[in-house]
């Protein structure tokens, strides 16, 4: 049995991601002892870290495989602009109906320009050559990520050609009003053997807009939920936990840190309290510590490589968590520990809210825009601070709950790709 898994998180910066990927493996490799599980990304050494019973396929090849204007490069410069886009349309054609053609050419040009096409061709020697294939956790299929979401869809619609199996675990889906992205997800998820969603209203209802039929859909909140399930503290700790996001998808600001800021270092001092730092994202661009440094005025040195349990260990000392940022709020409530999360964008109000609704109570949203915000945000966290005890049990119900919902998924995955096999084999015997 040979597996690929696509992740998204091709240098494993975002600890949200790893985490969802460290159990995707895991649940894979404990339903096929022995499959080849392979795994695109662009540290391989830090993959063998993070999953040791991984191999690793390099992410360039994934990358110069949907690189756009692959075959005529710059001489698309050269052409009439009523040209470029057929001829773009036809590149894309060329690749998910004739890729070993379309592969043909972008070697030659390859090496017309004296460049290495090996890690194409070991990512479509992986591709090509799987039994299954899996897109692990993310939230990449939305407007924010249109342009990567199209290449995703683009894998799984070129696996289904082949025959490959597919399936998409851990999935945040939406929004998606790009016309593009919106028609590419209708022609191509509907095929899918099965999409695993970590929330039901959003998702659902976009995956049913999108033609998905719903036996091909599983509820079964984010995979990430069972690492920190077991890593629940027997006791509640005493520090507010503490993270924003800065981004393009996330919008928030300087003002909102600020405001962030001012309240959480006040209530520290309140309560005699540590800050705790839970940063998800270590890319440069969006590294999340250097934002909570600013909240909490105090340094806190991000190590080169991080693990989600590190991540995880640090939430376990919480009693509460202020957030903007995702998988820090689930890190949070599978633990027993309420969340306070905060958002500006449809994008993380989808997020949120899925969370809140999976989880049932101690999960509270609050608009950054709101003209009340900081009342609000005081109100939340003196609430949730004295009631923190109260909303444990049910909060470790629901991760309890979500977990089995999860491993339910990667069974049903199983049973279909044997039963599959099987009535192969008896084809082959009765001919």
């Amino acid at each position: 049995m040979r597996i690929l898994v696509d992740s998204g998180c091709y240098d494993l910066c975002n600890m949200g991601d790893v985490a969802m990927l460290q159990v995707a493996v895991e649940r894979l490799h404990k339903l096929w002892p022995m499959a080849l599980i392979e795994v695109i990304t662009n540290k391989p050494a830090i993959l063998s870290q993070l999953c040791p019973k991984t191999y690793a396929i390099h992410g360039d090849g994934r990358h110069i495989w949907f690189h756009d204007r692959n075959i005529l490069g710059k001489l698309y410069k050269l052409l009439p602009e009523r040209l470029e886009q057929p001829l773009t349309n036809l590149e894309q054609m060329s690749r998910r109906f004739y890729p070993s053609i379309y592969s043909g050419l972008v070697q030659f040009k390859l090496k017309m320009r004296r460049k290495s096409a090996e890690s194409m061709r070991d990512f479509l020697e992986a591709f090509t050559n799987t039994d299954l294939l899996v897109i692990s956790g993310a939230g990449d299929l939305n407007d924010h990520f249109a342009n990567f979401a199209v290449t995703v869809l683009e894998l799984l619609e070129i696996a289904n050609r082949l025959g490959i199996p597919t399936a998409m675990f851990s999935q945040g889906i939406g929004p998606i009003e790009n016309k593009r992205l919106f028609k590419k997800a209708k022609s191509v998820l509907p095929k899918v053997n099965l999409i695993a969603i970590r929330e039901k209203d959003a998702s659902l209802n976009l995956l049913k807009s999108l033609d998905v039929k719903e036996e091909r859909i599983l509820l079964t909140g984010d995979d990430a939920i069972e690492p920190a399930y077991k890593s629940r503290p027997m006791k509640t700790g005493r520090s507010i936990g503490v993270n924003l996001r800065i981004s393009s998808y996330s919008q928030a600001n300087d003002k909102h840190i600020e405001t962030v800021g001012n309240i959480v270092q006040n209530y520290g001092l309140k309560y005699c309290c540590p800050i705790v730092p839970i940063p998800i994202s270590f890319y440069e661009n969006e590294a999340d510590s250097k934002i909570i440094q600013r909240i909490t005025g105090n340094y806190f040195p991000q190590s080169n490589i991080c693990s989600p349990q590190e991540i995880i260990d640090k939430v376990s000392n919480c009693k509460i968590v202020i957030t903007g940022s995702y998988h820090s709020a689930v890190f949070a409530l599978s633990q027993g520990i309420p969340a306070i999360t905060l958002y500006k964008t449809a994008y993380y109000k989808n997020k949120f809210a899925g969370l809140a609704g999976q989880f049932g109570c101690g999960c509270e949203l609050i608009s950054l825009d709101d003209n009340n915000f900081a009342r609000k945000l005081s109100s939340s966290i003196e609430q949730m601070w004295q009631f923190a005890d109260s909303f444990k049990p049910r909060l470790l119900a629901s991760a309890e709950n979500q977990i089995e919902t999860g491993w339910d998924a990667y069974k049903q995955l199983y049973e279909m790709i044997q039963t599959k096999k099987s009535k192969k084999k008896e084809q082959i015997q009765y001919v």
